[in-house]
């Protein structure tokens, strides 16, 4: 081959390698602890059911276990997700026609699978920020509502129902291969279903929402 059409083949080779390789697809696996607060006015609404009144202001805070596995494309990213949220402490009252009680203790146990969609955007070699957007399925379950009187307000049925949530995250490459990052999130799981506990007449909650912030660990395959 003349050496003058040799050098341009290289670079042409070298260019065609080198876009190639930048359209690979990445993959990367991770794994978070959260925390947040939902703030629920009016949680339980029975309204339709005859004879009774019940209203709730329940104001709830979160732990929250999660993972979640991913590929990313031209930097477009999807990422599977699972999370597991309990109550850790509840402020709140409960009103029925005879009075006012205060909560005492409100538990309410949450998993989540979700499809999370976003963009990461390269501030430089380390650090990434990247909006997502997320959908999935919830399932609520809240065993019961005590009240300071030492009464059970309700008893629940599970619920599964249709989630979405909004957020914005960075992570920040410590290692070749790992990365630590930081998100928050608001997330809405729909509503839960709950029965009175003495003559199962049924309550239907509002949006049972969260705000929380994560912190976890990335690997980059």
């Amino acid at each position: 081959m003349n050496k003058v059409l040799l050098i341009p083949s290289i670079l042409a080779l070298s260019l065609a390698v080198e876009k190639a390789h930048s359209n690979d697809f990445d993959f990367f696996a991770d794994f978070s602890y959260g925390f947040g607060f939902s703030d629920n006015d009016e949680a339980l609404d029975d309204s339709g059911v005859t004879g009774l009144t019940a209203n709730t202001v329940v104001h709830e805070a979160f732990d929250t276990i999660g993972g979640s596995i991913g590929a990313s494309y031209y930097d477009f990213f999807l990422r599977i997700g699972y999370e597991s949220s309990n109550g850790l402490d509840t402020s709140g009252s409960f009103t029925t026609a005879s009075g006012t009680s205060s909560i005492q203790e409100s538990t309410l146990d949450l998993t989540n699978w979700s499809f999370n969609f976003g963009k990461f955007f390269n501030i430089n070699d380390s650090l990434r920020l990247y909006p997502q957007v997320g959908i999935g399925i919830a399932s609520i379950d809240m065993p019961q509502i005590l009240l300071t009187t030492g009464g059970v307000a309700v008893r629940s049925s599970e619920s599964n129902n249709v989630s979405w949530s909004l957020g914005v995250g960075g992570d920040y490459k410590i290692f070749e291969n790992f990365s630590t990052f930081v998100e928050y999130n608001y997330s809405d799981y729909g509503q839960a279903a709950l029965l009175e506990p003495n003559n199962d007449n049924r309550f239907d909650s509002i949006e049972i929402n969260n705000h929380a912030i994560k912190l976890g660990v990335r690997y980059n395959f």
